[in-house]
């Protein structure tokens, strides 16, 4: 806490300022209490006051405090102008702070401690001495503030260039990465989307597995892009500071982007591939089946006949997959159950068939040239007349 802080400034104007050498007087207000009449009055005393710079004019309000005694009649020194009367602040030397004050006070006892240790005074020699001690105490603390300075620097680019070395591995894994993943998405699209005849093989099993097989490697390998992408930008994208890195390292990201979409299209691609194989797999045990059919007599399998039946009713992809679901599982099958239903109904139709026709239904049934009653017109009107008399005609209870 400095000087001015600790203690309460004094308020005054400043009543002669030029008339004597740095110093002004100044008119402090107080008040005295009467005792016989009961009553505070104006009892305002002056002081002189320092002013180093010589800032203050005649008529002033200032600020000034107790301390840094320049004489044995000075004994305050101005802190601070509140209300200037005459030129104004801005073409005024500015009033000293405190710590400019305190350093133009050692300098000045500096000078004068030199000055009197060569005319032989031991006191100010043990002063020039103490001073000069504690200066280049000074001195060394600033050397060993630079020095340490120098070695947090050394150490910040050492780890800077530890940040940069990782991820420049991190990036050559990156390539290394996408080679790999290029040339087993090459090999086993070759392998598995090359063309070949019915004679090479008709069952297409081996197809389907090698598509399973690159399926899930590009699933694989879609994964762990995503998890290195992650932890580039996580950790090594606010370490490094520079815009040149940030963009170099903003390019590699969207490459790999770019290249997580290819390996998402290929992937795709063979979904596709597995239900275009699929879909062949069914055609051929249809073939197989008519084949069997037509050169030993045997007849279809409920699956094939199955197959038949979505064939002729021309379901849609929803059904046809429903319908595919229900070959693969356990127990009868569909086709099972509804050949079995067929079977109870012929047998039902040909026990009908058999079964003798009831002789007492028959002549109960009337014949068709009976004729029939119709009543006459005269008729009609009665019993009209008579259902209106009872419901009381037009007016209700009136017309009984």
């Amino acid at each position: 806490m400095s000087l001015a802080q600790q203690i309460r400034p004094k308020v005054g104007v400043v009543i002669s300022a030029g008339k004597m050498m740095k110093t002004v007087k100044v008119r402090v207000a107080k008040q005295k209490w009467n005792k016989r009449i009961q009553k505070y009055y104006d009892e305002p005393f002056n002081i002189l006051v320092s002013d180093p710079t010589q800032s203050v004019r005649e008529g002033d309000v200032i600020s000034c405090i107790p301390g840094l005694r320049s004489s044995s009649t000075v004994r305050h020194v101005v802190t601070g102008i509140i209300a200037p009367m005459g030129p104004p602040l801005s073409e005024r030397p500015p009033v000293p702070t405190e710590s400019q004050r305190l350093a133009a006070r050692e300098a000045d006892r500096a000078a004068r401690d030199i000055k009197q240790a060569a005319k032989g005074r031991a006191v100010a020699g043990r002063r020039a001495a103490e001073r000069r001690r504690s200066e280049e105490i000074a001195r060394q603390e600033q050397r060993a503030e630079r020095a340490l300075h120098e070695l947090q620097k050394i150490q910040r680019e050492k780890a800077d260039l530890q940040q940069r070395k990782e991820g420049a591995e991190v990036l050559v894994r990156y390539e290394m990465l996408d080679k790999d993943v290029r040339q087993s998405f090459a090999s086993r699209l070759s392998r598995s989307l090359r063309k070949r005849t019915w004679a090479e093989d008709a069952s297409l099993a081996h197809h389907l597995d090698e598509a399973k097989t690159s399926l899930k490697q590009g699933r694989r390998f879609q994964n762990s892009f995503q998890k290195e992408l992650n932890r580039l930008k996580e950790d090594l994208g606010p370490v490094i500071e520079k815009p040149q890195e940030q963009i170099r390292l903003e390019v590699v990201i969207s490459s790999i982007s770019l290249m997580m979409k290819e390996a998402q299209a290929k992937i795709t691609r063979l979904e596709r591939y597995l239900e275009r194989i699929r879909g062949q797999e069914h055609q051929l045990r249809d073939i197989d089946a008519k084949l069997l059919e037509k050169a030993h007599g045997i007849t279809q399998p409920e699956d094939f006949t199955w197959v038949n039946i979505i064939k002729e009713l021309e379901m849609t992809d929803s059904e046809k997959k429903a319908a595919r679901f229900d070959l693969h599982q356990k127990g009868p099958t569909t086709a099972a159950i509804a050949k079995k239903q067929k079977a109870v109904k012929m047998e039902r139709e040909v026990a009908r068939a058999k079964k003798p026709k009831d002789e007492s239904k028959a002549e109960t049934k009337p014949p068709p040239n009976t004729p029939r009653f119709e009543p006459n017109d005269s008729e009609v009107v009665k019993e009209t007349q008579e259902d209106s008399k009872k419901k009381g005609g037009f007016f209700g209870w009136f017309g009984r």
